[in-house]
Formats: C-alpha cells, structure tokens, sequence
C-alpha cells in the first residue's frame, strides 16, 4: 500500500469541538497570528504529521472573531487560507488601509473624524478585501453564508442605531433568538472591522441594516463563542462536547485613566472598547471556565508587555510585533502552555477520558525509539492516521514490513510513544512461537493489575494450561479492543505465525504488525493496510548520522562526507547507526572512517568493528544491535527451507546489488535447468524475507538487493573459501553475453550499459580474490571498448592496462591476442589524451606487426599496418612532432598505393590517396611550410571532384580539406583583410553544411564552429564582417547562441562514441572562445554575456555525456560571478558562485576524483573553498544583505575564510571600499556636470584612477 494512499485514509472526525476565539485589536491581530502559527506547527511537529502543516478550516469546528479578529476568522475559516498566507495578507491589507491617513497628527485625525465619521477610508478597505477574494478565487459578491461549510465562522457586529452587539454567521442558525442576515463576504468583513472613529459604519446591501465594529461591546468573543455552542447544541454539533478552546487576544492594555484632552479622551475610549483580559478573566472565574481550564480545554494566550503602545493603526510596527510575540512565546510556563494546547487541539477527545487515563497505562514494553531516532514522517503520519481513532466495523490490523534492519521496529515504537498517553500499548515478541507465548501470557495479569515495569515476567501458575489461558487473553482484549494497542514485533516466519499464534490474536482492536515478509499483508490483514518501508532518503539519513557523530568528528565540510558514507551504507538506519558506533568507538574523523571505510576489502567487516548498544530500550534483543546478526537469522532460515536459494543469493552477491536482470540468472549453473515454476519458488523464498526485491520494468523484471544485504551475501560466501565456485561461473556468463558495442552507432550499446555496473563488480571481486581467467580478460577488453566510448576514459585506460596485463600471464607467447588488447588500450590512451604512452604502445604493436610471425599468423595483416600507421600519424600531431608525422603519411600512401588487397580495394584507393594526400598538407603547415602545405591543399580540392562537380571522396574528408584551405589563408604570414575575409568564408561554408548534415551532436561540427570563432575573434575591434553591417562580436555571439540553442533542444545529447575524447576536447575549445567573448563583451556595455553563460552551465549539465574528464566549468562559473559582482549584478553574480561551490564540493567528495590543473595539493583546494565562500559573502553583502552576509561568514566552520579575508580583505574593508568607490563616483560625476573632467581637473583624476575604473564597471561609464 503506498504512503499516499495511508495519508489519504478518511479517519473518524473526532468527538470533542475545537473552537478558536480571536479578539480585536487592529493592527495588533498580527500577533494573534503569530501566536496560532506557533502553536500549530507544536502540533505538528509533536504528533509527527508529516507533509503540509494542516490548515485551521480543517482543525476548528467553529472560530469566532471580533474586529480584525473577525476578519482573520474570515481568511482562515471562509476563505480556506493558510496561516502563513493570512500573515502575508495582514501586512499588504494593513499597509494599504491604514498607510494613508489624511493627517497624521493627533489633531488632524479629530478633524477627519468631525468631518467625515472616521479616519480612514472604509472604500479601500473594501477594496483590499475585493482584492483578496479575486485572489482566492472567489466572486466580488460571493455570499458569506454557505449550505455546508467546512468550517463554521461567526464574526461580532455592533448595530449602530442601538449599539447592541450582534454576529453574522457563515451558516444557518436555527435557535428561535437568532437571526441570519444576508450579506457577501465583503459586507461581514468590513462590517466586524469597521472600529469607530477609524472607519464609517456598514450598510448592508440586502437588508439594509447599519453595522460597526463588533469590539464595540465584544472585543474578546469567547462568551459569544460558548454561548453558541450551547445554543446550537444538537442540531449544528450533534451533542458533541466541548474538546478544546483557544481564545487568542492583541496584547494586553494600559490601565485606563480618563483625561481632559480630546487627545487623550479618544485614547481611553478605544482602549475602554478593545480591553479584552477583563472578559477573559470573568470567563476563567466561571464554573465552565473553570472546569474547562482544569480539564485542559481551555487555553489564553495574551502578549502582556510590549503591545500597549502599538495603535490600532500602527502597521508599520510588525517587526515590533513578531519581537514581543517572540520573546512571550520564549517563556517557559508559555512554552509549556502552547504545548498543552497543542496536544488537545490534536486530540480534542482525550480530555473527556482524563479520569480513565489519569494514572499511566500498562505496556508491555517500556522503551522509546533509540537516542538519535529521526522522525519519517511520511510512514509516522500513516500509522497516526490509522490507529489513533478506533473502529468497531472493520480490522484494525496493520503490517509494516521491508528488508532487516530498516527501521520498522523504531517506527513501531515512534507509535507506542504517541499513542501510550491514550490507551494500553501491548509489545510481544512474534520472532518465535515460544517468545510470543511467554510474552502473550502476561498481557492479561498485566492489564488487570496495571503493572507498567514493562518487564516480562514468568507465566507462573498458567504453565498447566497454557492454551486456555492464551485463549482467555484473547477473548478478554476482544471485549476491551478499544482500549489498546498490540505490537506484534518481528513477526518474519510466516507459517509459523499461522501455525502458533495467529489463533490467539484477537479478531478486533488495533494490531501493528512488523516484518520481513511481505505476504502478511492480505494474509493477516486487509489487503491494502500495510507499507513497505524502505531505506531513508538521503535528508533523513544524512540527518541520522550528523545526530549520531559528535560535532567535532564530523570535521570541515561535512555535507559531503555525510552524504558520500550514508550513499555507501544504502540509506539503511542500522547501518548508519552501526557506523557511527564505530566513528564514537575508535574517535576518528568523519573524513577518516569514510575513506578507511572506502577501501576496506571486507566492508561488513569493517562495518561491525564496534558494538552498537541502544541504552534506551529494556528488550535484550534490540540492546545490542547489529547488522550481521539481523541477516544470518533470515539466512538461517532460509538455507534450512530452500538451500537452492542461498545458492542463487551467493550468484547475486557476485552481480552489483541494482538492476540486475531476471533472466541473466537463470543462465547460471544449478538454475539453468530449472522450469518456470522451480525458479519461481526458489526465488520467492529470499523476496519472502526481504532479502531480496523484484521490480517489473518496461523493459524486463529486475533484481534488486540492499547493499548491505548484498556485502553480508559475498561475506558468507568469502568466508566459505566458495568465491571462485560463485564468481567464475557468472564472468564467464556475463563475458559471453556482454555485447562488443563502440558507440551509439552498435546497437547493444544499451545493453552495455545495463551490464557495466555488474561487470565491474566481477572485475572488482576478482581482483580482490586474485582471480585470472580468459573470461576475466575478454569480459575487461569489452568492458573497456564500452567505457572508452562513453567518456569514462580514466577507467577505460586502467581496465585495458589491467586485460593486457593478464593476458601477458595467461598467454605469454600469444602475442596475436595480446596485439588485440594493445589496440583498445592505445584508443583509450589516446582518448584521455595520455599520447606519450600511447605512441610508446603503438611502437610496439608495430615493430610486432612486421615480424614474420605476425604476417604468417594475422588475418588482414596489411590493414592491421595501415590501421597501426593512421594511428601513429594523429598521435604524432597530438604530441607537436609534425615532421614525422609527414613522414608516416608517406610510408601510408606507399602502403594505398601499392594495392595490396588487404588493404583496400581499388575502388577505394583514389579515395585514400586524396585523403592521405590532405593529411600530409595539414602536417606541413604544422610543421611551418604554409605555402607547400596550400599547393597540395588546392591540388587535392581540385582533384576532389568529378567533371559534372560530383564530390569523389565522402563529404567529410571534404570538408576537411576546405577547412585546412581556410586555416592555411588566415595563418599565412602574409595574410591580408583578403586573404581573412576568404578564410571566414570558407569556415562558415564548413560549419553550416556540417550543421546541416550531422547537426551539434558530430565532433566535426563543433571544429567547424571554433575555426569560425578562432577567426572571428580576429576582428573584435569592431570590423564589420557580416553584409547586414554585423560586427564581428555580434557574429561570434549569434553563432553561439545558435549552436547552443541546438545543443539544449529536445532530447539533444552528446553522441557516444570513440571519439568521446576529441568531441570534450572540441567542446573545451569552444567554451574558450565563449570566456574570450564574454571578456569583449563586456567592453561593448552588452548584456547578452548572462544569457549565454546560463546556457552554457545547462549545456554542460544535460548536453554532455558526464565522464570523468573535467571541463573547467566550476572556475568559469565561479569567475563568470567576479565578473557579475564587478559589473554591479551581485544577485545574479550569487547564484554562480554558489553554483561553482556546490561544483567543486562534489568535485571534492567524488572517489578517484580526476585531477584538476590548479588543484593539485590539498592546500590548494581548501584555499580555492576559501575563496569561493568568500565570493558568496561578498556578492550577498553588495545586494545589501549585509547582515545576511556576516550570518553566512558565522555559518562557516572555523578558519576557512582566512585565507581569502587574508588575500582580498575583510568583509568590512571590502564594503567600506565599495562605499569609497561610490563616493569618488558621485564626485566625479559632479566635476563633469560642471566642465571639471579629466581634460580639465588634472591630479584629482590620476589620484581615483583605481576607484573611477571599478565605479564605471558597476555605475556606468561617465
């Protein structure tokens, strides 16, 4: 059953009324809100509700308001609103009706008063409150009064021709005193808040009747609101009582003294109308406030200091208003209140059974969840949501269950805590039947006697007749069923349960159930009353352990520490526990464990190097906890019901412990010969016990293990000396079935990439167990191919190092198989740009390539030479020596030319000489002989095409031989504008026909594009280049924008391929000509720099394959922002540093991080941290957030700023600076306005050079 559906479970409304009274007060009503916010989020949070804090219409039976407090019981009762939003609310409203007065003075106020009724305009009132009903998505004139309301609301009126006190309700009385009058939402509102003097009295539209505001005669409705609840007793509560009462004033008042002065006279009276304690203490006084205060049902809350000299129409004091709300709710004995009235508020009926519960109810264990338990909301609000009200017509019966070791028992406690306040909570043991009737046969002795020790005693005396006295518990909690709760713990033999003790459960009442195996739920309960509970998400795990490491092991940056270990543990709660054990035992870093935990060869055993003890439970099992000891029960079991299925568990351990597909298994030895039906058993038996999941995907069923789960597996097997019986069949299996894709252009590439987590499990594993095999080795050549051409290229070279190392130890003298592995270990070489060793490899593949043993033994020798050759000569050029490059295309076209069959066919022959011919011309002009280089280059073009103009060679190869046309006319030593503006032309014929015919994805596109750029960049002096009169910046940032447009379009992605290595290497090219751009850009007063850099930050987020190899994003981003907070922009610039520290804080926390050019020390990297958070700081200070900014430098752990404060200044010298570069600015400015400038002004210009050069970036030029 899922989480959302528990939630939405509907549960019994609850007996008692909740019922909220609010007084007047004006402005003041902020603090009501304040005061409400404060105890709704205690409920909340003290209940474990978890999601969105409930809204106040779905908790109160009925609110009452006066005056503002009227309209506050119209935003939360009618209107549905939050309290949040009624905040928001109050503030825009307040600021809009009292913000404009028509004199602000005391005399001016009597004026506007002697002359128009009031002070303030009651028409913008109305209009706010219009306002407010358009945005809640209610008509202007909607009727206040509805047929069923979700929740009652009733606001007090002053009748002005009478001045007696009246209400308007929001549903029908039916009490023969009472009248309903007819008006809209608007009409109540203004009507409860039209206080005298402040505003004109209210005329109703339907009936006609004149109202004012209701704090006139009731400024505190708690009377009026009991009095209702009497009145409308049967008929609108059905003779529910009274559960809980909150009335909520404004802040208590001075003592009144009347005076002399109209000033002062007009003072008194309002504060002789709005005095509201004296009504709450009458109330008090009586014997239903009294009863109900005794009984906890009654709660006031006042702010008594602070508030008197806020006035009614004071709005701009709400700061003043949140800091006395604060520091009265800070009071212990109000802290204690808020608290109480919480627990009724959530639970309005228990006080109407505090007799029943006053003395502590028996339980038949005592304990708590564990010292750093974290609350998961999502399964403690379900479980709430189902128990906490009892019901007679159905089964109660509930089943949580998931893998060892994941919480439930924690989570079952959680409830016991919750729920023991409000009935008997009965813990028994369910592992074993003979545990379950030891602890089963106290419950009845303990329930009568009211024994809460919690500890388990002997059964003397029912020994003789055990059966019968189980049986009389059972039928003696069937008669009380309402009045417990039973916890049936670890209940993980399923036939056992129904064998033994089922029979004694009772039929009815509540009944938690926690185990592994699923199939109690709809077994034993309905079958949608259970959850699966799962490991933590990564807040509440990285929560978890942060509570249970001390804060001074946890170090510098501990985020990502936290995050990377509670990864590596699968988010599992024991786990996490176990591990901080080990933390606090040995008194290490968290840094320290993480990485000692990291290359721990037995990480289980690493993992239980520490007792783990809770000290908060009496139960002996859970006293000492520890994963290894809750996975060998469920393997116990399991290897005495279906040995087969360890054997399949062990197979698994071999495979990475995520998605591992169904029908690889049944391949292996032991299971191949099994029918569907066979190995549907044996692998249902570890799903029974949580062992094991099973996913159905679109594609295929998947299996899946915990990772723990997972390591306790291979540990059994280890340590059983049965790894290479396991491991040896499922590389041989996987080598066999792994496809030899190289790119996107193979069609198992997604095959590949299902298979690769596992295959470097095996790679992993026999590494470990010392393990050599063919299968090993052809499984790690296939495995490299993929790598290599998905841009995991460090790995890719390391897995072809490792494949030709065994080979040289399983064949020594096969040096043919050995040739094959060299080849893929030179491609990733070459790709991760290691050229040195890849030449040095190539040499050798073929110096054996022209010994007599290979021509005799090799197949297609000649093409292995040419292959070997090619490879070679683009080596050569990667590493600069370009004259043996030329060289080696002379020794190919000898080779073309020569027509040996093995090599290429005569068709094919023209086409290679062509191309090798344009290759040398490209080695040439590396070399410096540009124009030998040019008269091959057109010789080639001219012999590129038929008569007719038909192309004889792939499109291409010729388009490479224009682009090096283009780069030898602009690289000429005597290039003129002639010779550039042809170049350019010919660049951009390249780069629009290769858009058009491979698009963004082809690494020749993007080479195309940076030989643009590269030439345009030539002309960002401004020439124009473009027949529209563009400039040549303004060409360079279209063509950008265009190419990243492409690259961010639907479903564009980095194509996988060979060439991974030189398609980033292209992209690295081209985000230079990006900063180059951006550097230009700026001097032209632009603003088309921020677009381009969100796109490129997006590019290389979604667009690129995320490999290993680093592009310098994080530092671009990071001075993309310095040069946002020069230019005056620091709220934009602080997203990007923000960005570059959450880049390089990854970066940082990654395994096998690959290296960074800048970052080689660990000095340099804390220091590049320093700076980064300094720049954060500094871009939060300059958005004038100063205070902010000092919170952020408090924030960070001791001594990371120092380097940076120590390099650039502190925060206080850095600001002081920007006000002096401000000044200087102003001053120059002023000089201009009066013909002062620099032509004229002299020394003064040359003395603020500095400062006038910074102001300019961030003020404008002058």
């Amino acid at each position: 059953m899922s989480t959302t559906s528990i939630l939405r479970r509907p549960t019994r409304q609850p007996r008692g009324l909740r019922v909220l009274s609010l007084d007047g007060g004006g402005v003041k009503g902020y603090s009501s809100l304040l005061i409400l916010k404060r105890i709704f989020r205690t409920m909340t949070s003290d209940n474990g509700i978890g999601g969105a804090q409930p809204l106040p219409c779905d908790v109160f039976d009925l609110i009452v308001g006066t005056s503002t407090g009227g309209l506050i019981a119209i935003m939360l009762g009618r209107l549905h609103m939050s309290i949040d939003d009624c905040l928001k609310q109050y503030e825009t409203t307040s600021a809009a009706v009292f913000g404009h007065p028509v004199s602000q003075s005391k005399l001016g106020k009597v004026f506007k008063k002697v002359s128009s009724g009031s002070f303030y305009d009651l028409a913008v009132l109305e209009r706010e409150i219009r306002r407010l009903l358009q945005e809640q998505g209610k008509e202007p004139d909607e009727k206040f009064q509805e047929e069923n309301p979700r929740c009652k609301v009733m606001v007090s009126v002053t009748r002005t021709i009478t001045s007696k006190a009246d209400v308007i309700r929001n549903y029908t009385s039916h009490h023969p005193t009472q009248e309903n009058y007819d008006c809209s939402i608007w009409e109540a509102a203004c009507a409860t808040a039209a206080a005298p003097m402040f505003f004109q009295s209210v005329k109703l539209g339907t009936g006609g009747e004149e109202w004012c505001d209701g704090a006139m005669r009731r400024n505190n409705p708690i009377n009026e609101a009991i009095d209702e609840v009497s009145r409308e007793g049967e008929r609108a509560w059905q003779g529910r009582p009274v559960g809980c009462v909150i009335s909520i004033g404004t802040g208590v008042v001075d003592t009144v003294s009347v005076s002399n002065s109209t000033g002062d006279f007009l003072k008194s009276v309002i504060k002789i109308m709005t005095d509201s304690e004296d009504v709450a203490d009458a109330f008090l006084r009586s014997v239903l406030g009294q009863r109900l205060h005794r009984n906890r049902q009654y709660f006031r809350f006042n702010v008594p200091q602070g508030m008197q000299t806020v006035r009614l129409d004071e709005w701009k004091e709400v700061e003043k208003m949140k800091a006395v709300t604060t520091e009265y709710l800070s009071k212990h004995d109000v802290g204690d209140a808020v608290k109480s009235c919480a627990q009724s508020l959530f639970d309005p009926d228990r006080a109407s059974t505090s007799a029943r519960l006053s003395r502590k109810r028996p339980t038949g264990m005592a304990d708590g969840p564990c010292l750093g338990f974290v609350d998961r909301s999502a399964y403690s609000s379900a479980l709430l949501a189902f128990f906490w009200d009892y019901d007679d017509t159905a089964s109660q019966s509930f089943v949580l269950w998931g893998t060892g070791g994941v919480g439930k028992t924690q989570l079952a406690l959680r409830l016991a805590e919750a729920m023991k306040s409000r009935m008997s909570v009965i813990w028994i043991r369910a592992d074993q039947s003979t545990n379950f009737y030891h602890d089963y046969s106290n419950v009845m002795r303990q329930q009568r006697s009211g024994n809460v020790s919690g500890k388990i005693s002997e059964s003397k005396g029912f020994a003789e007749n055990l059966e019968h006295h189980l049986g009389e518990t059972k039928s003696f909690l069937e008669d009380s069923a309402a009045k417990w709760l039973l916890v049936l713990d670890n209940a993980d033999d399923v036939d056992d349960f129904r064998n033994s003790m089922d029979c004694y459960i009772p039929r009815k009442g509540r009944i938690l159930i926690t185990t592994r195996d699923p199939r109690f739920q709809g077994q034993f309960t309905a079958a949608d009353n259970g959850l699966n509970v799962l490991p933590m998400d990564d807040e509440e795990s990285v929560q978890l352990l942060a509570k249970s490491v001390p804060a001074r092991l946890q170090g510098n940056h501990p985020d990502a520490a936290l995050q990377e270990l509670v990864g590596l543990l699968g988010n599992l709660p024991l786990g996490i526990a176990q591990a901080a054990a080990n933390i606090v035992d040995q008194q290490i870093s968290l840094s320290e464990y993480l990485v000692s935990y990291q290359n721990a060869s037995d990480r289980l055993g690493a993992l239980l190097e520490a007792p783990m003890r809770n000290r908060q439970t009496q139960d002996p099992r859970n006293a000492t906890q520890s994963v290894n000891i809750t996975w060998e029960m469920s393997f116990e079991r399991l290897e005495s019901s279906s040995p087969l299925s360890v054997t399949l568990m062990g197979y698994l351990s071999c495979f990475h412990w995520e998605s591992i597909p169904r029908h690889l298994i049944r391949g292996l030895p032991l299971l191949s010969d099994l029918n569907d039906v066979e190995f549907r058993k044996v692998l249902s038996r570890p799903i029974h016990l949580s062992l094991l999941q099973e996913h159905d995907s679109e594609e295929f069923p998947r299996l899946r293990m915990h990772p723990l789960v997972h390591e306790y597996s291979w540990k059994r097997i280890a340590d059983a000396a049965k790894d290479s019986e396991f491991l040896q069949p499922c590389v041989q299996f996987l080598a066999g079935v792994f496809p030899a894709s190289s790119g996107e252009e193979d069609d198992g590439w997604q095959v590949c990439s299902l298979l690769t987590p596992h295959a470097l499990r095996m790679m992993h594993l026999s590494e470990s167990r010392r393990l050599v095999s063919p299968s090993l080795v052809s499984l790690m050549q296939l495995l490299a191919r993929y790598l290599n051409a998905f841009g995991s290229l460090s790995m890719a070279c390391n897995t072809a190092e490792k494949a030709l190392g065994r080979a040289r130890r399983i064949w020594p003298d096969d040096y043919l198989v050995q040739h094959r592995l060299r080849q893929t270990l030179i491609d990733c070489l070459r790709n991760n740009r290691r050229f040195v060793e890849a030449l040095e490899e190539q040499e050798t593949a073929i110096r054996y390539l022209q010994t007599d043993d290979a021509k005799a033994t090799m197949p297609r020798h000649g093409a292995e030479v040419y292959t070997s050759l090619e490879t070679k000569y683009f080596l050569l050029l990667d590493l600069g020596r370009h004259e043996e490059s030329y060289e080696t295309t002379v020794e190919i076209l000898n080779l073309v030319t020569a027509r040996r069959a093995d090599v290429v066919s005569e068709r094919r022959e023209q086409e290679l000489v062509v191309t090798w011919k344009h290759n040398g011309a490209f080695a040439l002009a590396r070399a410096g002989q540009s124009d030998a280089a040019l008269r091959v280059a057109e010789e080639v073009l001219m012999n590129a095409k038929d008569a007719s103009g038909a192309l004889n060679v792939p499109k291409r190869s010729y388009l490479a031989f224009l682009n090096l046309k283009g780069q030898l006319l602009r690289d000429l030593p005597s290039a003129n504008v002639g010779d550039i503006s042809e170049a350019l032309r010919i660049f951009g014929e390249v780069y629009d026909e290769s858009m058009r015919t491979w698009g963004i994805r082809d690494k020749d596109t993007w080479v195309a594009l940076n030989e643009v750029l590269d030439t345009l960049s030539l002309r960002y002096d401004g020439d124009v280049v473009g027949p529209g009169g563009e400039s040549a910046l303004e060409k360079a940032g279209a063509l950008m924008v265009a190419a990243l447009e492409a690259c961010l379009a639907s479903r564009a992605k980095q194509m996988r391929s060979p060439d991974s290595g030189p398609f980033r290497r292209a992209i690295e090219i081209f985000l230079g000509h990006v900063d180059n751009f951006l550097s230009h850009y700026e001097d032209q007063g632009q603003s088309l720099d921020y677009r381009i850099q969100q796109m490129v930050g997006t590019m290389t987020e979604s667009f690129l394959l995320q490999g290993d190899m680093v592009i310098r994003d994080i530092a671009s981003a990071n001075a993309f922002g310095v040069k946002l907070q020069a230019s005056g922009r620091a709220q934009e610039a602080e997203i990007y540093h923000r960005k570059a520290l959450k880049g390089l804080l990854e970066w940082y926390a990654t395994p096998n991080r690959p290296g960074l050019q800048a970052l080689q020390t660990e000095a340099q990297i804390q220091e590049t941290m320093s700076v980064y958070h300094y720049n954060i700081m500094l871009a939060i200070a300059r958005q004038g957030r100063l205070h902010d900014a000092w919170e952020y430098r408090r924030q960070q752990e001791k001594g990371v700023l120092d380097f940076a404060e120590t390099t650039y200044g502190s925060l206080d010298v850095r600001m002081e600076r920007d006000r002096n570069d401000k000044r200087v600015y102003d001053e120059a400015q002023a000089k201009m306005d009066n013909g002062e400038g620099p032509l004229h002004g002299g020394e003064w210009w040359v003395q603020h050079a500095a400062e006038l050069a910074r102001a300019e970036k961030r003020y404008g030029k002058l």
